[in-house]
């Protein structure tokens, strides 16, 4: 009983580690074991970094204006953190293309923690942008959790080149990932050398501590208590959200991560009013919305006199010869390098959905029949995941975009009625009532932003037709 208990024990080992089994130290390698690496060195630390980035990830303190260096330097270090993330999947991938027998529980294990720790971190290191650090290189307590995974990537390098003399194709991509591994790590490191001192600033004036220092940002009406003047000092106000995808990165950008700030608003209770919100980027700003399309409508009768387009913000346009313009051709020539472009992101989406079923079909056969390789059935579950995931982005971001074209016509044709009837004489303007004028600005603008995503989804109809019938 005693034996087959040992047995057993030796049994689960082997199936966590693979046929070498678990040892602390291997004394014919003078190396630690293989599986201790794994789970007594690289787990842990790995654990730790993931749980100080998140916990750093969530913290509103110290916000800070980095200069241009700095941004640079942060977001070298994003791509370096990125690559570290990809690497575990890149090792999985080859692994079961090629030798899927040299892996073991433990590699998938470790490989998923690995990917899982880097791309928390690498929110973490996004956020040093404009938060959490005066200094660029970020809190002391991560970059020493992150030394100890340095010190551990340098082991795992030592004990693969210790076991390169095997040959075997397993070790060698061991050995290549703990040299990309290290190579980054080393780039990370390159990263933490500059200091504050390279333009960073807190959101504070120069010589604000000076005596008799008057801020140029001092409201002239001093915002007292029921002020109706007190947003003039919303720039300084530490619940400021400031302008909307401003300073963000690619990755805030293609998970909606600009949204926490707001989120983070609306939960604590402040937003109380429009102006707790973000403000609107330059180039969705009415202002610009209508001036661009008074301008494609004035440029349709250039050849009038009465025409005349501004320079600057407020665009002097007559409409008294404009019976032939044709509103749809000014909103194409406005919108529609947008408007087709985000067509783009509904293909992909559906040629994404429309090979999410053939792959679901092949992964049930190859259940059902157990006639293929085990590699087929990961690369089958790999592609539906990958499609799958490229369908959500794709049709999150096509909503996103066309939501932004339609406040953008929205506010465009809004802003050309009013001005077109604030411009029109009084015996012209008598012949509507302000019912109509009304219906103008409100439903028939509306019928019109309704119908653009309807024009997209007319044209993807044959793609949902056919994912339905294969679905079926």
């Amino acid at each position: 009983m005693e034996f087959s208990e040992e047995g057993r024990n030796d049994w689960t080992w082997k199936q966590l580690c693979g046929p070498s089994g678990f040892e602390v130290w291997e004394s014919s390698m003078g190396d630690f074991g293989m599986c201790f690496e794994k789970i007594g060195l690289r787990f842990p630390v790995l654990a730790l970094l993931a749980w100080i980035s998140a916990y750093y990830c969530g913290n509103q303190r110290v916000w800070v204006a980095r200069s241009h260096q700095q941004l640079l330097i942060i977001t070298g270090r994003s791509i370096a953190i990125f690559l570290l993330a990809c690497i575990p999947i890149v090792y999985i991938i080859t692994s079961l293309a090629v030798e899927p027998e040299s892996l073991a529980l433990i590699d998938y294990v470790i490989s998923g923690m690995e990917c899982f720790t880097w791309l928390v971190h690498i929110v973490y290191v996004i956020a040093l942008k404009s938060r959490l650090s005066i200094s660029p290189r970020g809190p002391n307590s991560v970059i020493i959790i992150w030394m100890l995974n340095l010190i551990v990537a340098c082991i795992c390098l030592r004990s693969h080149s210790i076991r390169y003399y095997k040959q075997n194709f397993s070790h060698l991509l061991s050995l290549g990932v703990s040299v990309s591994s290290l190579t980054l790590h080393i780039s990370y490191a390159i990263s933490l050398l500059p200091s504050e001192q390279m333009g960073s600033s807190r959101y504070e004036e120069l010589g604000q501590g000076m005596p008799g220092y008057v801020s140029e940002r001092q409201p002239l009406l001093s915002p007292g208590v029921g002020s109706i003047f007190s947003r003039l000092s919303e720039e300084r106000d530490p619940n400021y959200l400031g302008v909307a995808k401003e300073q963000s990165s690619i990755f805030s950008k293609l998970f909606f991560l600009w949204v926490n700030p707001l989120m983070r608003k609306g939960y604590e209770g402040n937003l109380i009013s429009s102006d707790d919100l973000f403000d609107l980027p330059l180039n969705m700003s009415t202002a610009v919305m209508s001036y661009e399309l008074n301008l494609a409508l004035a440029s349709q009768q250039a050849d009038t006199t009465n025409v005349s387009v501004g320079t600057t913000e407020e665009t002097n346009v007559s409409y008294e010869p404009l019976n032939k313009v044709s509103l749809v051709r000014a909103m194409h020539k406005c919108f529609g390098m947008q408007f087709y472009g985000i067509g783009v992101l509904k293909f992909v989406a559906n040629c994404a959905g429309f090979f999410g079923p053939l792959l679901l079909n092949y992964l049930v056969t190859f259940i059902e029949e157990k006639n293929e390789p085990l590699r087929n059935g990961y690369l089958y579950a790999f592609g539906l995941l990958v499609v799958t995931l490229t369908a959500a982005f794709c049709n999150a971001h096509f909503n996103y975009f066309m939501a932004e074209v339609g406040l953008k016509i929205r506010a465009a044709i809004i802003s050309t009625i009013y001005r077109k009837i604030l411009l029109l004489k009084s015996t012209t303007l008598s012949q509507f009532s302000v019912g109509e004028i009304v219906n103008f600005m409100s439903t028939d603008t509306d019928r019109i932003v309704n119908s653009c995503p309807s024009f997209h989804a007319f044209w993807s109809i044959p793609f949902e037709v056919s994912k339905i019938s294969l679905k079926l």
